[in-house]
């Protein structure tokens, strides 16, 4: 039942998309199975899709499971809520400090890209800000109360070397502020001053807030799907979709976009995974495209660091030194991974020895360089 289930999980994500051939059961799922693809859809933050699946007879139920979908769904958008308000009040902050940001992910992706942003829920607030920024906005939310819970190794490496750090209100919500998209190699090839270059803007609560512009939405789409863990969550791989299918992107700029930032092997596997997942029959120029796209070697090296279980904190940034352009800066960024602080240490579950730690980042490190 467990393979029905996660094909089950890949037909909710799916729900609504045009050549989509994903089935639902012919009735209602007996007890222990529902229980379990209500705890799937909540992990996966797919409420949205399922009530609609639910609304619509897509998914046969009965009155008891229509209201426990209803339940979960409204629980859901509460929390959604919640989040939008801390991300206005992020942003009355970041705009009084002069800080600039972009909305990332989250509630950006489901009011410009959703058809109904009901249907894409979120579990906290994602926000880029400029290397220059990161520790003045960091310092500003901990000065209204939001708690750090990650630490960089190394004093100074947040802005220099950092991906992204978490922060937590006294409620228990998060906020996820960023200097890149994701850590690792890919980290260092995508040109963010073009990203700050162009923008869009979307409507929440009455007040303009500045995401990504569709073809970098798309890319970091593509990065979240591939690069934000292993295997793809279906809702990453739902955005993917929802972008290319509904969305207004261009697709030569897009394809030129991959290219540039050297990550057109991400681009291309997060579309043929997004239609391989959901049975995606229609065909349009980018799947045409992903379909054709082959992988360099050094490519594929790349994606392998990424595309496994033992994917962690030490060979993705290891592998990112490569891409570190001054020698002195290498000196650094080496020098920050191998002699980390025991906090660190414990936030990424590594052994508490530090020269273990490296070593053991060097050995994954180097079997996501063989050959596969």
């Amino acid at each position: 039942m467990i393979a029905q289930l996660d094909d089950l999980t890949d037909a909710v994500a799916a729900f609504g998309l045009p050549g989509a051939l994903v089935d639902f059961p012919d009735a209602p799922l007996m007890d222990d199975d529902w229980a379990s693809l209500l705890a799937r859809t909540l992990e996966a933050r797919t409420s949205g899709l399922l009530q609609a699946a639910v609304h619509t007879d897509a998914m046969p139920v009965t009155d008891d499971q229509r209201e426990q979908v209803l339940d979960l769904h409204t629980g859901t958008m509460v929390q959604s809520l919640f989040l939008e308000a801390l991300l206005l009040a992020t942003a009355d902050q970041l705009d009084r400090a002069g800080i600039p940001f972009r909305v990332l992910k989250g509630s950006a992706v489901a009011h410009l890209d959703y058809t109904d942003p009901a249907l894409r829920a979120f579990g906290d607030v994602d926000l880029l800000v400029r290397s220059e920024d990161f520790d003045a906005a960091v310092e500003l939310l901990q000065g209204v109360g939001h708690r750090r819970l990650f630490r960089h190794p190394g004093k100074g490496s947040d802005r220099r070397f950092g991906e992204s750090t978490t922060l937590a209100t006294a409620d228990g919500l998060e906020i996820d502020l960023h200097r890149r998209f994701v850590l690792g190699p890919y980290a260092l090839t995508v040109d963010l001053h073009r990203v700050w270059d162009s923008s869009e803007s979307f409507d929440l609560g009455g007040r303009q807030l500045m995401a990504l512009d569709a073809e970098s939405r798309v890319m970091h789409a593509a990065f979240h799907a591939i690069l934000g863990g292993y295997p793809a969550r279906a809702l990453a791989l739902r955005d993917v979709a929802e972008m290319l299918l509904f969305g207004c992107y261009d697709d030569r700029r897009l394809i030129a976009l991959g290219e540039s930032w050297q990550s057109d092997a991400v681009l291309a596997r997060a579309v043929r995974l997004t239609w391989q997942r959901f049975r995606l029959a229609d065909v349009t120029r980018l799947s045409a495209w992903a379909a054709r796209h082959r992988a360099t070697p050094e490519q594929a090296r790349r994606l392998a660091l990424y595309e496994t279980d033992r994917s962690s904190y030490a060979p993705h940034s290891l592998a990112a030194v490569a891409g570190v352009s001054r020698f002195r800066d290498k000196v650094a960024f080496l020098r920050t991974l191998s002699l980390p602080d025991g906090a660190l240490l414990a936030q990424h579950n590594e052994q508490p020895s530090r020269v273990a730690w490296l070593i053991r980042g060097v050995r994954r490190h180097a079997a996501g360089r063989r050959p596969t």
